[in-house]
């Protein structure tokens, strides 16, 4: 056998189980947020996240959103000791429209939005944006993965 016959070979079997790889590999159903990680300014400045140092998705970031800031407001949650800061509060979106959250925490953690199934990783003293679109509607408890405790209700409405 000539050694092109043999490479041939070796291509068509590794592009065969290339697309293997990709009919038979199982779906991962839940969804991790690629939040925008901001921290306090240090320099009396803006908060700046990843999207404005070109790292980030486009759109992730509201610092140049032109909306209304009513419509482009961030609801923060602030967490002390895995706890809400104050009781926990409901935050009510529109359904079709865009929830958007603020974590700010004193210790590193993870947040789990239920119903979307979201988990967003808090870094200690930073505050952490996560927005997706409010696509089902209902009440979802949104909790500190470490403690348990319940830190909001998310509250999709039609």
């Amino acid at each position: 056998m000539s050694n092109a016959r043999r490479l041939v070979i070796v291509v068509a079997a590794l592009a065969l189980a290339i697309a293997a790889f990709f009919v038979f590999r199982p779906e991962d159903t839940t969804q991790r947020d690629d939040p925008v990680r901001t921290e306090a300014p240090r320099n009396g400045g803006t908060e700046r996240g990843p999207a404005d140092a070109g790292g980030g998705t486009p759109g992730d970031d509201d610092s140049t959103d032109e909306r209304p800031p009513a419509e482009s407001a961030f609801e923060e949650i602030r967490i002390a000791d895995g706890e809400p800061v104050g009781k926990a509060r409901t935050v009510s979106v529109e359904s079709g429209g865009t929830v958007r959250l603020a974590f700010r925490s004193d210790a590193a953690g993870e947040v789990h939005i239920h119903g979307y199934d979201r988990y967003v990783d808090v870094k200690a003293g930073g505050t952490v944006r996560t927005r997706f679109p409010a696509e089902l509607e209902g009440i979802f408890e949104v909790e500190d993965h470490g403690s348990g405790a319940l830190l909001a209700k998310l509250r999709v409405e039609p």
